[in-house]
């Protein structure tokens, strides 16, 4: 999918084909809890699902770096084996990569250093960058699916409470059919209707976009924060622009890669 001809592309459902979105946020490259072989369930999932009907959004904190005033927990890889680690990793789904956005992991050398390593990820997968948010319209069937997604900024303790803070973030935003978000770890896929100006009634639909570090080898555990093992989605359309969003949680499909005491290891 290149990028001069995404805009005006029109994804043809025919003979009961679905439509795929694929959001990846969270991965924490450089971390030593990073898991690596869960992603590996991702990149599987990506492989099965064999057609031209699908996309990837970039949502932000795909590196892990430092910062010269808040330091960082854990760091066991230099930036640049982590930015080779993430062409690596992307590569296959690169050219369906719609858009990319920062993180506040990745945006801490630009706080620091004015240099946006975000944009230094965008440039080598040459995908679209966008460092707050972005808007993109999909058109399925001569139907627009309007999707916004951002990294995010607030966590909260209880996902419930975080999935009503972005309903209500999202009250005073006219656009945005599928709204996204990364930064609070949670894989979460939910909708609300709501009103049109026109009195008719459409459904918003929401997703927390999950994560890959590994939470019992993480300093999550130690500093007692909330529970958000390893997940993924996958948001499947319909030619109809109804959604459904399949979570991908670590502790249903691969169990045996939970609390993995020694990531380095497995990975060697």
């Amino acid at each position: 999918m290149s990028k001069k001809n995404k805009d005006k592309e029109n994804f043809s459902l025919k003979g009961g084909k679905k439509f795929y979105i694929f959001p990846i946020s969270d991965l924490h490259v450089g971390n030593p809890s990073w898991n690596e072989e869960y992603f590996k369930v991702w990149q599987d999932l990506w492989k099965k699902t064999r057609t031209k009907n699908k996309v990837v959004y970039l949502l932000g904190d795909l590196i892990d770096v430092s910062s010269t005033r808040i330091g960082t927990w854990e760091w066991d890889m230099r930036v640049d084996e982590q930015l080779t680690t993430i062409k690596h990793l992307l590569k296959p789904c690169r050219k369906y990569v719609r858009f990319m956005v920062s993180g506040n992991h990745d945006s801490r050398p630009k706080k620091d250093y004015n240099l946006d390593l975000s944009k230094v990820m965008a440039d080598e997968l040459n995908v679209p960058y966008h460092p707050d948010d972005f808007y993109d319209k999909l058109y399925i069937e001569d139907k627009c699916l309007t999707v916004y997604g951002k990294h995010g900024t607030k966590f909260s303790s209880k996902k419930n409470l975080a999935e009503k803070a972005f309903i209500e973030d999202m009250e005073s935003n006219p656009d945005g059919d599928l709204c996204m978000q990364g930064h609070n770890h949670y894989t979460s896929f939910f909708s609300k209707p709501y009103r049109t100006s026109n009195n008719m009634i459409r459904r918003r639909y929401f997703a927390f976009t999950g994560n890959y570090i590994n939470y019992f080898g993480s300093y999550a555990r130690s500093k007692g924060m909330n529970l958000t093992p390893e997940g993924f989605l996958r948001i499947v359309v319909n030619k109809d622009l109804k959604l459904e969003g399949e979570e991908y949680h670590i502790d249903r499909e691969r169990p045996d890669l939970v609390n993995l005491t020694n990531l380095k290891q497995l990975k060697t």
